[in-house]
């Protein structure tokens, strides 16, 4: 290919880049975190035997984290949207392991506010991420995933506790994905220019 010659065109929609695959990759995360949220409640009120209306904080976690993060969300985007779902990514891997694995309340507490910020601080980030041609398909894709593994997560946390006792350490399940999504150094993808 000559020198300065544009790059073949990219099929619209590939899921190939790296942007979406770590995309696709936090919003299955917050959409298996998201979906468990509820079985969590139950859960955590049995196992620290409180009532299950003294908890209704930890499904009201996100709506808290999109409040706080709503406000200064364009200028959170500044840093970067790669970063921001970066940092957001470490705060639902933290908020997911405190509620896992809490014994008491303050750690529950906690960790579903670190769940809402990261969930509020993705929910901002991956629509730039996935800006471009073919962004409907990916925003699709991204969702679709996320809308599967809540389906998925009440059903193994379910499943984990009639075998196990225990369910909340289920949630553990959605850190290795956030995890890789740290590591990976993405940007957003460049405006179209203007012919």
């Amino acid at each position: 290919m000559p020198t300065g010659s544009p790059p073949p065109p990219r099929a619209a929609g590939a899921p190939a880049d790296a942007a979406a695959l770590v995309a696709f990759a936090t919003q299955g995360a917050f959409g298996f975190l998201l979906g468990a949220l509820g079985p969590c409640l139950v859960l955590l009120a049995r196992d620290l035997s409180v009532p299950r209306e003294s908890l209704s904080w930890v499904s009201s976690g996100f709506g808290v984290g999109l409040l706080l993060l709503g406000t200064t969300g364009e200028r959170l985007l500044r840093v970067g949207a790669g970063r921001l779902l970066r940092v957001s990514a470490v705060a639902q891997a933290l908020g997911c392991a405190l509620l896992a694995l809490a014994g008491s309340v303050p750690p529950a507490k906690a960790g579903a506010v670190l769940l809402g910020l990261g969930g509020a601080g993705m929910v901002l980030a991956t629509p730039v991420l996935l800006a471009g041609a073919g962004a409907t398909v990916r925003m699709s894709r991204a969702f679709g995933i996320s809308s599967l593994t809540g389906i998925a997560s009440p059903l193994l946390l379910s499943f984990a506790d009639a075998t196990t006792g225990r369910g909340r350490p289920a949630l553990l399940l959605a850190i290795p994905a956030l995890l890789w999504a740290t590591t990976r150094d993405v940007t957003a993808a460049p405006p179209p220019q203007a012919r």
